[in-house]
């Protein structure tokens, strides 16, 4: 994975904690709201970070769900159980 900047570390931080927290991933509006930053700059680092491969947008059963899937390993075994959750 490439390396991200500290408002990036931020953001990607503040996603794991709100995944440990709500059992849900936040959406971008969550994001903003959290750490008080616009929509848009949520969008900008979302974007990054999945560039980077951080996170990924997922899809699930043909509609698109306001979530990722990390790569970081100490939540992937919560993103399994939410993804289950959802289906």
């Amino acid at each position: 994975m490439r390396e991200i900047t500290k408002r990036e570390r931020e953001v990607y931080e503040f996603i794991k904690n709100y995944i440990r927290e709500n059992g849900i991933t936040p959406s971008e509006r969550d994001v903003a709201k959290g750490m008080k930053i616009s929509n848009t700059t949520v969008h900008s680092h979302f974007s990054s970070l999945v560039e980077k491969g951080y996170i990924k947008q997922i899809t699930r059963n043909g509609y698109t769900v306001k979530g990722m899937k990390y790569v970081d390993e100490d939540v992937e075994q919560l993103q399994k159980d939410v993804l289950e959750i959802m289906k």
